[in-house]
């Protein structure tokens, strides 16, 4: 066991159950899945954990709890995310509009994009950074709260059990997807669906940061 670390079975239950509650990510990660297939909601997945492991390093050199002192950068945070998410929302609905064609896609470059947006959809989530915030240190010993070791093997930990999850919704959603959504029309109707999911989200984080 690594030194500095407390009742490290307990953070683990208390993870994955925090894991698979739904958020902000599981919304995300759904509407993902219904508007780019499996694919598509895995790689968001892949790119909302790379944001979590950026938080993780923030988090273990200290960087997290400078930014928390400043409402100037929450603010832009949270105002910021919850413009990203409503502005690919409207992309989704306004790429109804164009027509879709099958050759000469460059699916390098549109996973590279889906990736992209995950990883900035959570790394404009405030709420994110102040969760590894006051969620880690609570199973550190306090004469190691300045050792960056145990902060990075919890997140990486938490991280872990999170992909996995969110993995799994993917799949279960892109499943479940193509199951209820076999007609001709089914593209269009998904789609719709995950800019409608995906405007909402972001209003709701927008609602969220206005009362608080």
């Amino acid at each position: 066991m690594i030194d500095g670390l407390l009742n490290f079975p307990l953070f683990l239950v208390t993870g994955i159950i925090l894991n698979i509650t739904p958020g902000q990510d599981t919304f995300y990660i759904i509407s993902r899945t219904l508007g780019q297939g499996i694919q598509g909601g895995i790689i968001s997945v892949l790119g909302i954990s790379t944001g979590a492991v950026v938080h993780t390093l923030l988090t273990a050199f200290g960087l997290s709890a400078v930014i928390a002192r400043l409402p100037a950068v929450m603010m832009i945070l949270q105002y910021g995310g919850g413009a990203y998410l409503i502005y690919l929302g409207l992309a989704a609905f306004f790429s109804l509009r164009k027509e879709v064609k099958a050759s000469g896609n460059d699916t390098t470059t549109d996973a590279m994009i889906i990736f992209r947006q995950g990883f900035i959809t959570n790394l404009l989530n405030p709420k994110i950074l102040l969760f590894f915030l006051t969620f880690l240190p609570r199973f550190i010993k306090p004469e190691a709260a300045a050792n960056p070791v145990p902060y990075l093997v919890l997140g990486g930990t938490f991280i872990c059990t999170g992909t996995a999850w969110c993995i799994l919704l993917a799949l279960f959603t892109g499943l479940t997807g193509k199951f209820f959504f076999k007609n001709s029309n089914s593209a269009s109707i998904l789609t719709l669906i995950s800019g409608t999911m995906l405007t909402g989200l972001g209003v709701s984080v927008f609602i969220y940061a206005f009362i608080n």
